[in-house]
Protein backbone atom coordinates (compact mmCIF):
# COMPACT_ATOMS: atom_id res chain seq x y z
CA UNK A 1 0.00 0.00 0.00
CA UNK A 2 1.24 3.47 -0.85
CA UNK A 3 1.36 6.24 1.71
CA UNK A 4 -0.44 9.53 1.33
CA UNK A 5 2.74 11.61 1.26
CA UNK A 6 4.75 12.33 -1.83
CA UNK A 7 8.50 12.04 -2.15
CA UNK A 8 9.05 15.75 -1.52
CA UNK A 9 6.93 15.69 1.64
CA UNK A 10 8.87 12.73 2.99
CA UNK A 11 12.12 14.50 2.16
CA UNK A 12 11.02 17.61 4.06
CA UNK A 13 9.87 15.56 7.03
CA UNK A 14 13.10 13.58 7.12
CA UNK A 15 15.12 16.80 6.87
CA UNK A 16 13.18 18.32 9.79
CA UNK A 17 13.76 15.16 11.83
CA UNK A 18 17.50 15.33 11.08
CA UNK A 19 17.57 18.95 12.23
CA UNK A 20 15.77 18.05 15.47
CA UNK A 21 18.18 15.18 16.07
CA UNK A 22 21.21 17.41 15.42
CA UNK A 23 19.94 20.07 17.84
CA UNK A 24 19.21 17.47 20.52
CA UNK A 25 22.60 15.83 20.08
CA UNK A 26 24.44 19.14 20.32
CA UNK A 27 22.54 20.16 23.44
CA UNK A 28 23.19 16.79 25.09
CA UNK A 29 26.91 17.37 24.51
CA UNK A 30 26.91 20.93 25.81
CA UNK A 31 27.12 22.64 22.41
CA UNK A 32 24.83 25.62 21.91
CA UNK A 33 22.82 25.48 18.71
CA UNK A 34 19.29 25.92 17.40
CA UNK A 35 17.29 24.80 14.38
CA UNK A 36 18.14 27.93 12.41
CA UNK A 37 21.87 27.41 12.84
CA UNK A 38 21.58 23.79 11.72
CA UNK A 39 19.37 24.77 8.77
CA UNK A 40 22.03 27.13 7.47
CA UNK A 41 24.26 24.09 7.01
CA UNK A 42 21.76 22.54 4.61
CA UNK A 43 21.20 25.81 2.74
CA UNK A 44 24.95 26.17 2.31
CA UNK A 45 25.14 22.67 0.82
CA UNK A 46 22.34 23.46 -1.65
CA UNK A 47 23.98 26.65 -2.89
CA UNK A 48 27.41 25.03 -2.97
CA UNK A 49 26.11 22.42 -5.40
CA UNK A 50 24.51 25.00 -7.71
CA UNK A 51 27.63 27.14 -8.08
Amino acid sequence: MWGTTGASTRNVRSRLQLIKDDVRGCRENGIYTNALMISVKFLYKIFELKI
